[in-house]
C-alpha cells in the first residue's frame, strides 16, 4: 500500500494493522504527489465536486466535509472510465446499488418536528431543511439546521416532488373584476350626465334612454346619489301627518258641548 507521509496514515496502530494483514507500506517522497497519482487525482475530483455542490446550494464553508462525503457517495454508485461495466459499489457488495433516493446536495427536505416542546395545534408539524448526506445504516438523512447551525439525523423526512410543487398564489378578488351594479372598468368610467354621450354616426346599436326622458305612466326610482336624512329613519310619519294628528286629538279631547262631528274630525 502506497501512502504519503501524512499523520493520518503514518501512525503506530495503522502500521501494525497493515503488517498483521500481510500488507507492505510504501511511503512516497516528500512533496512528490505524482508518485501516488491515482489517489491524488481522486482527491482533486472529489474536491472539485464538493466545491461546486456547496456553491450551488449556497451553504456555508464549514459544511465542506459533508459535501466531500456526498460526492464520494455518488461517485461510488456511478460508472467510471476504469470500471465501465459496473460500479465500485457493485464490485464491493456484489449487488446493484439503489439510487432512487438520491437528491441534490443542499436540496430542500421536510423534517418532522420531534422532541420539541408542545406546539400549538395550528402550527406546522414539519420544517424544511437542507440535505447534506445519507446514513444508509439507519435509513435516514443528514440535514443542516440553520437555526442551530448543527447537522442532525432524521428518519422522518419527505422530499418535495417538483411535479407537485406549491401552486401560484391566486387572487380572491382580481383588480379588474366587474362588480354588480358597476359599469365595466370600475367607477372611473361612470358618466355623470347622460346627455353628454353622443351616439356615433351610422351606428345601428340602439341607444339607452337618457335620464331626462320620462315615460308616461312610469315611476323612476332614483336611489343612487341621494343623501339620506338619517334623523327620520325611525319616524314613519311626515311632519304634516303629525300636525294633523295633533289637531284631531285636541278636537276629540274638548268639552262635550264642543264635541266635533265625524266630518269635522276627518
Amino acid at each position: 500500500m502506497r501512502i504519503d507521509r501524512g499523520c493520518e496514515f503514518v501512525n503506530e496502530s495503522l502500521l501494525e494493522w497493515c503488517y498483521s494483514k500481510g500488507m507492505e507500506v510504501h511511503k512516497t517522497a516528500p512533496y512528490s504527489s505524482s508518485q501516488n497519482g491515482v489517489a491524488e487525482h481522486m482527491n482533486r475530483t472529489l474536491a472539485d465536486l464538493a466545491r461546486a455542490m456547496r456553491i450551488a446550494a449556497d451553504l456555508l464553508v464549514f459544511l465542506w466535509e459533508y459535501a466531500v462525503a456526498h460526492a464520494a457517495y455518488v461517485r461510488n454508485r456511478a460508472y467510471s472510465s476504469a470500471i465501465k461495466v459496473t460500479t465500485p459499489y457493485e464490485r464491493w457488495y456484489r449487488r446493484k446499488p439503489d439510487v432512487t433516493h438520491l437528491r441534490e446536495f443542499g436540496a430542500l427536505v421536510w423534517i418532522l418536528l420531534q422532541g420539541q416542546s408542545k406546539l400549538p395545534k395550528m402550527e406546522p408539524r414539519s420544517k424544511h431543511r437542507a440535505l447534506v448526506g445519507y446514513d444508509d445504516s439507519l435509513r435516514s438523512v443528514l440535514y443542516y439546521n440553520a437555526d442551530t447551525r448543527k447537522v442532525l439525523t432524521s428518519r422522518n423526512f419527505q422530499f418535495l416532488d417538483p411535479s407537485h410543487a406549491t401552486p401560484e398564489h391566486i387572487l380572491i378578488m382580481p383588480d379588474d373584476v366587474v362588480c354588480e351594479g358597476e359599469p365595466k372598468g370600475g367607477t372611473q368610467n361612470i358618466v355623470k350626465d347622460a346627455s353628454d354621450v353622443q351616439p356615433e354616426a351610422g351606428s345601428s346599436t340602439p341607444q339607452k334612454r337618457t335620464a331626462d326622458e320620462v315615460v308616461e305612466g312610469s315611476t323612476i326610482w332614483q336611489t343612487r346619489g341621494k343623501k339620506v336624512d338619517y334623523k327620520h329613519l325611525n319616524d314613519p310619519f311626515t311632519d304634516e301627518e303629525v300636525m294633523c294628528a295633533k289637531q284631531i286629538t285636541n278636537l276629540l279631547e274638548g268639552d262635550d258641548d264642543d264635541q266635533p262631528t265625524l266630518d269635522q274630525a276627518r
